[in-house]
Parts: structure tokens; sequence; C-alpha cells
């Protein structure tokens, strides 16, 4: 059976439609008989009046007054644009009433447990585990087992500081906890601390962190902060330890005796480009008198050339070498071991 052409009869529910768009009905042959009593037609010929009764208002036919066309596969033609809108809508705002009672059941559905875990905790995360509001945190250098500790300026050089968390009531390790590391400059009363680095808690609650020796403060404050939480702002515990970075210093004479009248040289090492200064306390002094003032080359190494006049008290000579603080350069002053040097007469 062939297809009619669609636009000869409009199926009855086009008619439908429409009317409940505002839209005069269209003529079709073969039109069904017109009920036993019609009601009057709207006018088409203007503009719908918005007081009128709308279409969809108008009473249905009841049985026997009136008959639909009869309706074939090969009438059915695709939905007008009016009819399509019509129906989106309608699928939209099912979809839209589904959606909202979807969102009101998970609301309303959730456990207190749920709502709570589903805010984030203003504290933060636990720091470690066990998190402990009452921990314990020790620091000491690992080389002697101290808290405090003088080491030599050297280039690259590492100071090592170890140490371990606990909980103070339970004694258990707080493992794979955070714990920050500042430095303050000691020497300056009031200094900020800064913090440098972090270190992570292992098993039994342990940690080890390398400290810079030649950078920074040439004394070093040392602060350990454990937070309990990640965003508290007090910490849960603390441990502090002290490293005082000196300027290496060496001094040795060429010879171990001389004679009235003669010189010998006098050199050593000490931090690049120090300035280094030789003293000497002679016999039966009560005092160290200055004898030269030099400064190292780049690599540390200096040197000076001491005479001996002939009217040179003899007996043993006592010398040492001093280097001035340097802040800008991060080390204290120091001074060498005593050399001691016979002038005979």
């Amino acid at each position: 059976m062939g297809l009619r052409d669609r636009a000869q009869t409009p199926p009855a529910d086009d008619q439908f439609f429409r009317q409940l768009a505002g839209e005069a009905p269209v003529d079709a042959q073969g039109a069904p008989p017109a009920p036993e009593n019609p009601q009057p037609e709207a006018s088409t010929s203007g503009p719908i009046d918005p007081h009128a009764a709308h279409p969809i208002a108008q009473p249905l036919p009841t049985p026997g007054h009136g008959r639909k066309a009869p309706r074939r596969d090969a009438d059915r033609r695709r939905p007008s644009d009016s009819e399509g809108g019509l129906r989106r809508r309608a699928i939209a705002a099912i979809a839209l009433g589904l959606g909202v009672l979807a969102a009101a059941t998970v609301v309303v559905g959730a456990g207190p447990g749920e709502r709570a875990s589903a805010e984030a905790d203003p504290r933060g995360v636990p720091n470690g585990s066990p998190a402990a509001e009452d921990a314990r945190l020790r620091a000491w250098w690992a080389s002697d087992g101290r808290t405090h500790r003088r080491e030599r300026w050297r280039r690259d050089a590492e100071a090592m500081i170890a140490g371990r968390l606990m909980s103070e009531e339970a004694g258990e390790p707080i493992a794979g906890a955070t714990v920050t590391i500042l430095a303050a400059d000691a020497t300056r009363r009031g200094a900020i601390n800064r913090t440098v680095g972090e270190v992570r808690t292992d098993e039994e609650g342990r940690f080890t962190a390398a400290i810079a020796v030649d950078e920074g403060a040439p004394r070093k404050r040392l602060t350990l902060s454990y937070l309990a939480r990640a965003r508290d702002t007090a910490p849960a515990a603390t441990a502090r330890a002290e490293l005082a970075v000196t300027s290496p210093i060496t001094l040795q004479a060429d010879q171990s005796r001389i004679d009235r009248g003669e010189s010998m040289r006098l050199d050593g090492r000490s931090a690049p480009d120090a300035r280094v200064t030789v003293i000497a306390h002679a016999p039966g002094s009560g005092r160290w008198q200055l004898l030269d003032d030099v400064r190292a080359d780049p690599e540390g190494n200096w040197q000076a050339t001491v005479n001996a006049p002939r009217d040179t008290s003899p007996g043993d000579w006592r010398f040492r070498a001093v280097v001035a603080e340097s802040r800008d350069d991060g080390y204290l002053g120091a001074r060498s071991d005593q050399v001691r040097v016979e002038v005979d007469e």
C-alpha cells in the first residue's frame, strides 16, 4: 500500500495540536460530519482574543454526538513544530521533577555520619598515625647526641640532626608524621623563625635531617614543630637545638727553633678570603701582641713572615692565628691552637 500525500489529509491529532496552539483548523477532504448541535465557530480572520476560552477548555464530543475520522498508518505524519515543542517541554518538566526528587532523596536519605564526612574538618587531616595531641618530640645532633653543637665552616658541609616523635600518654611512635624545621639567627634578639625544611617520621617515629653548615646565620637556633592536624596553628609538640658555625683556622711554623735576628714563616688554612691576624706571646709577658694581619686567598690559604730582632727576648715564644667573625659569610670568629717556637740567644 502506497503512502499518501501527507499534506492532503491532516490527522485528527494534528487538528487538536493546532487548536492547542491557537491556530485555525485546516479543512480536509473526507472530514467527519458536524455534530448535531454545533458550536459557533470562532473567527480566525483577526488576532486571537486573549479573553476568549482557550481551545483546550472546549468540551470534548460525547459518545454518539460525533466520531473521529478513521486513522490510517498512511495518514500519520511527523509532528508539527508546535507539537514537538510541547512534547519536549513536557519531557523536560518530567526530567526536572525526577532530578529534584533524586536530589531530595540523596539529601534526606543521608545519615548523620555521611553528612559529617562530607564536610571538611576545619583542622585538616591527621598528621601521622596515630596523630596525637599529647605528642612528645625530641631532637639531638647525630654526631654526639647533644642539643648544642659547634661545627667548623666548610663549603657544602652538613650537620645531621636526629629526633623521635612519640605519643606521651600511650608511649607509641607516631609514624608518617611531618615535622617542620624552622631556623632563626640566635645572635640577634627577637629574630624571626623561618621554615627551612620538613622531614617525615618512619615507622618508629624517628627522623633525620641535614642542616647546611655553610649557609645562613653563624649561630642557628633550630625549632622543630609537630602539628597534630594539618591546619592547626599551635603545635602539639616542639623541640630545640642550636648550631654554632665557626671559621676553620690552622697554624704551623716552618721551624721550631730560631736565633735572634732570623725570620720564620707561619702559614695555615682558614675560610676563603678570611681576615687572619697573627698574634704572639713573649716569654715572661702577661699579654698577647699583634704581629701581622693578612688575608686568606679564595682557597683559604694564608701565610705570614715573622722576624726575630736581635733584641728579642730569648725563650719560649707562643704564636696563634685569629679569624674575625663574618656574618655575611656565615661563620663566627675562631682561634688556632698555639704553636711554640724557641728563640735562642
